[in-house]
């Protein structure tokens, strides 16, 4: 199996909410290739989120420094909150919020859609108000 196979496995796994056997993938995908490319880590800590596993989560998370797109960046807010680093999830998204002064809960349900499970989604937009993502863009 090519790189882009497992990766699509694993994101096929993810959408379908089988967090837990698109783990095992992505493990077994990382013992055959020691030094996998970069999106591994970042499928790792999507499943490693989904199963509630946040401390793992944040350990991938954070080996993704300076690469994290909307959806990494959103969800590295929300395991800052659940692993209570919440000064840090706060100063996250003060951060955002500089860069995009649009960010809010209601634009971060949309990039979030991909993913199935209507509860984590919830406990996920929930993670982000406690850090303090506005629900609505500023009028």
């Amino acid at each position: 199996m090519t790189v882009i196979s497992w990766s699509g496995t694993v994101w096929t796994l993810l959408q379908a909410s089988r967090a837990q056997e698109a783990i095992l993938w992505v493990e077994k995908a990382m013992r055959y290739n020691p030094q996998p490319p970069r999106y591994y880590p970042q499928l790792l800590f999507q499943a490693q989120f989904l199963v509630g596993d946040h401390a793992s989560a944040l350990e991938n998370l954070r080996r993704l420094e300076g690469g994290r797109s909307p959806p990494n960046r959103l969800i590295y807010i929300a395991v800052l909150q659940f692993t209570g680093h919440t000064d840090e999830a706060a100063a996250e998204v003060r951060a955002l919020r500089k860069e995009d002064p649009d960010a809010c809960v209601q634009a971060a349900r949309g990039v979030l859609a991909m993913y199935k499970n209507a509860s984590q989604v919830a406990g996920l937009l929930q993670a982000l108000r406690d850090a303090g993502l506005p629900e609505h863009q500023p009028s």
